[in-house]
């Protein structure tokens, strides 16, 4: 197969003066970010998000691996290393923000060694279940209040030694930046 960047349009409805102001925002909050930018892609989110990764030029790769992961490639966390030279950053955040398609991340890592962080994060053991869960921390929903609620060993062991920042929408549109907090001794 051969896709094409950009290659099938979206015709969207015009955003509202203030979904449109949020979306600037957080465009230049992103962009003025000094280290490198990931996004953290919920493909359980639309259908949309896996076909602009097919189109895109920038690395991505699925959280997932394996007969099961291909299985749940609909519905994968999907990790793209966003470079400045593609299209995708312009869409993910005109057609995603305020949708929660998914969570911004900051690392000088390559995206294997970023992918290899997170995917140790994709499950979780949960009190009173016997088997572990998803975590589906790409969902700025349920990152947002894992921050909030965690210890510090937890944040730590969701940044690690990769990741600097996570950038994600608020409840109203707005940007969340979360940095790293170190362990206290």
């Amino acid at each position: 197969m051969v896709f094409f960047e950009g290659a099938t349009s979206h015709p969207r409805p015009a955003d509202a003066p203030e979904v449109a102001s949020q979306k600037e925002k957080a465009r230049d909050a992103l962009l003025a970010e000094t280290t490198p930018l990931f996004a953290l892609l919920d493909g359980a989110r639309a259908p949309r998000i896996r076909e602009l990764l097919r189109e895109s030029i920038d690395e991505h790769r699925s959280l997932y691996e394996g007969v099961q992961g291909d299985a749940l490639g609909e519905v994968a966390p999907y990790l793209v290393r966003l470079s400045p030279e593609s299209d995708l950053f312009e869409k993910l955040v005109d057609e995603g923000w305020g949708q929660s398609w998914g969570v911004y991340l900051t690392s000088e890592r390559p995206l294997p060694e970023v992918r290899r962080h997170l995917r140790r994060l994709t499950m979780v053991d949960a009190e009173g279940e016997a088997k572990r869960l998803y975590f589906r921390f790409q969902d700025p929903r349920v990152l947002r209040r894992f921050l909030v609620m965690s210890n510090l060993r937890q944040r730590a062991e969701m940044f690690g030694v990769i990741l600097e920042a996570f950038l994600m929408e608020g409840e109203q549109g707005e940007v969340l930046r979360a940095s790293h907090a170190p362990v206290a001794p």
